[in-house]
């Protein structure tokens, strides 16, 4: 099986929340005016990143559940851009944007992360627990 590349995971991922699709559309629409879509990057997750916590912040979930299972899933099964992506871009992202907005991240995504994503959000937090200490 061929590694799945950076464009491939945002397809997969956009597609795995109720609405988030036609968000995505707008912002490549907006900052990709030609109409060329690249492979994405961190800029880009950070979209990705901003629905998540404004949906976990309104209590609008649904869809949690395979979104954090698309998510291990690429992180297993993407090309080594897409897996580091998925940890550094998406998840401490969307750990750096809850703590922002005073959101419990420390526990308050378990219930729908998989075993690969747990894994890299618990050391996230380790890792940057002790980088404090």
């Amino acid at each position: 099986m061929t590694p799945i590349d950076s464009r491939k995971a945002f397809e997969i991922l956009v597609k795995s929340i109720p609405g988030m699709e036609e968000s995505w559309k707008e912002y490549v629409k907006k900052e990709y005016k030609n109409g060329e879509q690249p492979e994405f990057n961190y800029l880009d997750i950070s979209e990705i990143n901003s629905i998540i916590i404004e949906k976990f912040k309104n209590d609008q979930t649904v869809g949690f559940d395979q979104f954090w299972s698309e998510v291990d899933y690429l992180i297993n099964n993407g090309d080594s851009f897409t897996s580091e992506l998925m940890i550094i871009g998406l998840i401490e992202g969307i750990q750096n944007k809850a703590g922002w907005e005073k959101l419990n991240y420390y526990s308050g995504f378990d219930k729908w992360l998989k075993p690969t994503t747990k894994k890299a959000w618990d050391d996230l937090i380790d890792f940057w627990e002790k980088e404090r200490n």
